[in-house]
């Protein structure tokens, strides 16, 4: 019986052995990137974003796109409510916003443009709640799970007051979202980043290909700055590998959990040896 014993722990010491280096040699494609906005205005400059707009992605909806991270985004501006489309040939327009004192922006919306698509007035450009409510939309041309939104204030920085009537603070500064002309969901700001602020909760939304996501003003005025992205198998997005060492740290899980059971039986009798 012993013997018997010591061959099953050979055995298993082995397989998991072998185990820890092919999934050392391997990893696991999750999929994910990063669409950092602040980054691609920095290397197009700012801008409007028209219907005749192509930053190296092909033409589609009538309005802007652009190609980041092998994802082609489309962004358009609107007004009135969230859900509501727009074709940019007059306005309202989706607007690359640079930086400013050191600070990057992102994407806003401008009513009007000048004749280089320049805001015109230029503070007119990021997501505001005047008359009109300023709406701003992205689609992709494939399908995407967004897991988070970052985003900067009217200054390009990430204190976001509440700017409702007198501006006074009145409680957390929050937008409007929806997935593909949806009901709007209020959601408040949570977490500062690097890239901007993020918003509480993940998974914002399962968009098909050309499906929109869009994000309105409610009390507060903003910029998208950035997006994390996941993609489906056969997509263009990269895939990121996952490190080596979530593996190992899995597999000496499966070892402690092993030892601690062993224990448990020996203890009440149960490892009985010949």
């Amino acid at each position: 019986m012993r013997n018997n014993f010591k061959t099953k722990i050979r055995m298993l010491t082995s397989a998991a052995a072998l185990g820890v280096a092919m999934m050392v040699g391997a990893s696991m494609p999750a999929n994910a990137v990063i669409l950092n906005f602040v980054d691609f205005i920095d290397t197009v400059g700012e801008q409007a974003i028209t219907n005749t707009t192509d930053f190296g992605a092909g033409l589609s909806n009538g309005a802007g796109t652009m190609l980041l991270g092998g994802v082609t985004v489309t962004a358009f501006g609107s007004n009135t409510t969230v859900g509501t489309v727009a074709n940019q040939s007059t306005g309202p327009y989706a607007y690359l916003d640079g930086r400013s004192g050191g600070f990057g922006a992102g994407i806003g919306v401008c009513q009007n443009i000048t004749g280089s698509n320049q805001c015109n007035p230029n503070g007119d450009d990021n997501v505001t709640g005047n008359d009109p409510t300023e709406i701003l939309s992205l689609s992709f041309n494939q399908d995407v799970q967004i897991t988070k939104a970052f985003f900067r204030d009217r200054d390009h920085k990430t204190a976001f007051p509440v700017e409702v009537g007198t501006g006074i603070p009145l409680g957390p500064a929050k937008i409007d979202f929806s997935v593909n002309g949806g009901a709007a969901t209020a959601k408040t700001f949570g977490a500062t980043t690097p890239l901007g602020t993020l918003l509480n909760g993940v998974a914002l939304g399962i968009l098909l290909a050309e499906q929109t996501i869009d994000f309105g003003f409610n009390n507060t005025q903003f910029y998208l700055s950035g997006l994390e992205v996941f993609g489906k198998p056969g997509g263009t997005i990269p895939q990121v590998p996952l490190p080596a060492s979530i593996y190992l740290f899995g597999t000496g899980l499966l070892g402690i959990g092993f030892l601690a059971r062993r224990r448990r039986r020996k203890a009440k009798g149960e490892l009985k040896f010949a």
